[in-house]
């Protein structure tokens, strides 16, 4: 079975999300500064296979490049990015239906979660979707 790592980028924290099959569920948010050894330590402690990188737009989306090659520097695994424009706004429309004490604290995890799950829905169905995955090299 497959392991995925779902990254969602944030200047402050960044949320995780782990895939073993066909679900992403969220895993854990972890502060920007700690990100990249926890990713790594992550990676070897879960059996991650690849890592798939929420991307946005404009200036963040550059930022998000660049810390998905420092990821890729540490620990060697493919990177993929995947669009999160819609996925952020669908998870933050979702969590706003909760009453608001479930609503406090950090969402990134369930942000990556969902970035992930559109990353492996659009891989496994036959289906045109319209998403184009890039990696690193491109």
């Amino acid at each position: 079975m497959r392991v995925l790592l779902g990254v969602d980028f944030g200047l402050k924290r960044v949320g995780l999300a782990l895939a073993r099959g066909e679900l992403a569920e969220p895993w854990k948010v972890v502060e920007l500064k700690k990100a990249v050894g926890e990713i790594a330590r992550g990676a070897d402690r879960e059996g991650i296979e690849a890592i798939v990188v929420g991307l946005s737009e404009g200036a963040m989306a550059r930022a998000t490049r660049e810390f998905a090659r420092d990821i890729n520097k540490k620990v060697g695994l493919p990177v993929f990015f995947q669009d999160e424009t819609l996925s952020s706004q669908e998870m933050k429309e979702k969590l706003r239906q909760l009453p608001l004490k479930k609503r406090r604290g950090a969402i990134d995890h369930y942000v990556a979660a969902a970035v992930l799950q559109d990353f492996i829905d659009s891989r496994s169905s036959s289906r045109p979707t319209g998403v184009s995955h890039s990696t690193l090299d491109e």
